[in-house]
């Protein structure tokens, strides 16, 4: 764990072969290393859960408009 120059702790953890950067805001190092544990257990579950189906479907719909026509956005939009 290191402390940035604005006042903050920062920890990062590879997660799925992507690095992932944690902080805290809090004083001492002690509080922002349990601080930052927490954070991390969170995205940890949040990852093993997934997505729910709407995000996933919004997070597609984004990305797969953009390459659509017109005709075909009016027939999928519905």
């Amino acid at each position: 764990m290191k402390k940035r120059a604005d006042g903050r702790w920062v920890k990062s953890k590879t997660v799925n072969k992507k690095r992932i950067f944690f902080y805290s805001d809090e004083p001492t190092e002690k509080k922002a290393q349990r601080d930052i544990e927490k954070q991390m257990l969170l995205y940890v579950q949040a990852e093993a859960e997934g997505k729910p189906f709407s995000a996933a479907a919004d997070e597609w719909s984004r990305s797969a408009f953009r390459n659509l026509t017109n005709n075909s956005l009016k027939a999928y939009k519905p």
